[in-house]
């Protein structure tokens, strides 16, 4: 039932980068998804960036108008999950 100490690390880590690249993308992370496939121009963008940037659900930025404040990175269900989660968190 409780995860074990690596699981949790990695939970971290992947929230982390969501969050970071939510912040320095100035857009949900999933969006990037699109974007970082063969024959699009961010193509292997995460491998280049040796994957501190990714293209997961879960990684939302902060807005006040159109000045970003900070973002979320939530990790640890599914992609489903991590993104209702961050979504929830800012709306409150």
């Amino acid at each position: 039932v409780g995860k074990d100490i690596e699981t949790l690390h990695k939970d971290y880590d992947e929230a982390y980068k969501k969050a970071y690249t939510a912040v320095g993308m100035k857009m949900e992370s999933k969006d990037l998804k699109p974007l970082t496939q063969p024959g699009q121009w961010l193509y292997q963008l995460e491998m280049m960036l040796d994957n501190k940037i990714v293209s997961l659900s879960g990684g939302v930025p902060i807005f006040e108008g159109e000045h970003l404040l900070g973002s979320i990175g939530v990790s640890g269900g599914n992609s489903i999950q991590d993104q209702e989660i961050a979504l929830y968190a800012i709306d409150r």
